[in-house]
């Protein structure tokens, strides 16, 4: 598994994507009362044919700071996936 920490920040061309654009629409619709950002994307990468490279499903919050090491009083967050696979259609 390739691990993109980051692609937007440093391949610039994905900024902006389709992805993005819905996600962002999503977020506004979720939480109307919040002014929510991105803060953070990453890409994992599989070579095709690899059964075994497993990226489990899992909860992220256990590894974030809390509202008060943030100097903040909401930490309210959306975690979006996108699965996408080689096709010929």
């Amino acid at each position: 598994i390739v691990n993109c920490m980051l692609p937007t920040l440093y391949h610039p061309p994905f900024q902006n994507n389709i992805f993005e654009v819905l996600t962002r629409d999503i977020v506004r619709q979720l939480h109307p009362e919040l002014d929510m950002m991105k803060d953070y994307d990453q890409l994992l990468n599989k070579r095709p044919g690899k059964r075994d490279a497993e990226f489990a499903w899992h909860q992220d919050m256990g590894y974030w700071p809390s509202p008060k090491v943030l100097g903040v009083e909401e930490t309210a967050t959306c975690t979006f996936s996108l699965a996408v696979d080689d096709s010929l259609e």
